[in-house]
């Protein structure tokens, strides 16, 4: 059970979880700089379900040293990274978005990480609300990638 007294029915370890970890992700900007924050504690059951990752860590399955560690450079805050990688690990089908912009750095991210279930979220967030001029070239770029 977990502290609201529900039942645990994940097959995915929670984010965070420290007892299961196996994966150390550190992530950097764009010119190297390292995130406050980091590595990442994860896990290679969760992440092996994801094109991306599983690519990365294809060629440490066979190695028995634990936690892999895997370095990711991206163009993204590492706030926005953490947040893309909490939706990704929660069991919920759907996430709630405060706003367009949210999604569109939530999509972003997703892009970047080839998480397809949470790109498809975004896409249907974003076919049900409105947005501003400013943002359409940004939805339009984004949703131009096939999803």
């Amino acid at each position: 059970m977990d502290s609201t007294g529900k039942e645990q029915i994940d097959r995915w370890p929670q984010f965070g979880a420290t007892n299961s970890d196996d994966v150390r992700l550190q992530i950097f900007g764009p010119n190297r700089e390292e995130y406050e924050g980091n590595p990442l504690r994860l896990h290679s059951q969760t992440l092996q379900a994801l094109e991306f990752f599983k690519s990365l860590l294809s060629e440490r399955w066979s190695s028995d040293i634990r936690p892999f560690e895997i370095e990711v450079s991206t163009s993204q805050s590492f706030e926005n990274y953490l947040k893309c990688i909490e939706m990704m690990y929660s069991s919920t089908s759907t996430h709630r978005f405060s706003d367009v912009d949210e999604c569109l750095v939530i999509l972003s991210v997703a892009s970047e990480l080839l998480v397809d279930k949470l790109m498809q979220q975004c896409r249907r967030y974003l076919e049900a609300v409105r947005w501003i001029s400013e943002q359409e070239s940004k939805i339009r770029n984004l949703l131009s990638c096939p999803i």
